[in-house]
């Protein structure tokens, strides 16, 4: 049995684990209604206009529910976090919702990164609505996170994957589209509670020309360190009397080859 999220690769994997099509199963979930927009052109600044959704979104359209913005990195996280905290601190006192603002990528502290799905602590004998609450994220919030009371999902289209370069022999983080699989997957941390929408920071015609899922980590990762790991983990069981390990696996001189490149 092959389990598969709604935006797994079935066409890839099926083949590779000999799936036969007419037996796969399907499971809908019932979301409600989600609306998504796109740009009318590109935007050149897209950190400047994530804050200006956000200041539509609560000052225009009056909407209470929370907010999350797909960021591609931390210091961009971090960039529009701080107009939006300039932004509550220099409106009027009561021209606002209440406001609770967190960030979310994968280098905070596991109290840190639960904040900002916890929900929010306040007096209830000072404030009487439940805070609202934006979350400004990397990639890292795309997948198994469920915020109650999201009301709004801000996509700028961009994340920061780790690649190998080979001419520099160094692995660098790289800023690229994402692809249609992660644009789905951040349009679906909305309308699981609650009826919400989808802000994309690009045009339908970029969308339609993003690529179906993003190149495996292990096309574009160094894998050197993780070879050798599993080559010592085969040599250790070998020595125990297990066989089966990545030395019967790997001819001689293949890693030969493998050694001397």
């Amino acid at each position: 049995m092959v389990l598969l999220s709604a935006t797994g690769d079935f066409e890839t994997l099926g083949r590779y684990f000999s799936v036969d099509p007419s037996k796969a199963i399907t499971l809908h979930s019932l979301p409600h209604q989600v609306v998504t927009t796109y740009t009318t052109h590109p935007i050149q600044d897209l950190v400047t206009w994530a804050f200006e959704q956000v200041k539509d979104t609560y000052l225009n359209e009056k909407m209470e529910g929370d907010t999350l913005i797909f960021a591609w990195g931390q210091d961009q996280v971090k960039s529009i976090i701080n107009k939006i905290t300039k932004w509550i601190a220099d409106s009027k006192q009561g021209s606002l919702p209440d406001f609770q603002v967190f960030p979310f990528y994968r280098n905070l502290d596991p109290e840190e990164k639960s904040n900002a799905t916890a929900e929010p602590s306040y007096d209830t004998d000072k404030i009487e609505k439940r805070p609202i609450k934006i979350i400004v994220a990397t990639n890292i919030a795309e997948t198994s996170i469920t915020f109650p009371h999201l009301e709004t999902v801000i996509n700028l289209g961009l994340a920061k994957e780790k690649t190998y370069d080979a001419i520099e022999n160094r692995e660098r983080l790289l800023t690229s589209p994402i692809s249609k699989s992660s644009e789905t997957q951040r349009a679906g941390r909305v309308g699981r509670t609650k009826p919400g929408r989808v802000l994309h920071g690009y045009t339908k015609e970029t969308s339609d020309g993003l690529e179906p899922f993003h190149c495996p980590a292990a096309q574009r990762e160094e894998l050197t360190e993780a070879l050798f790991l599993r080559l010592s983990l085969s040599s250790h069981l070998k020595r125990v009397g297990i066989e089966g390990g990545l030395w019967d696996e790997l001819p001689g001189e293949s890693f030969l080859l493998f050694l001397l490149s």
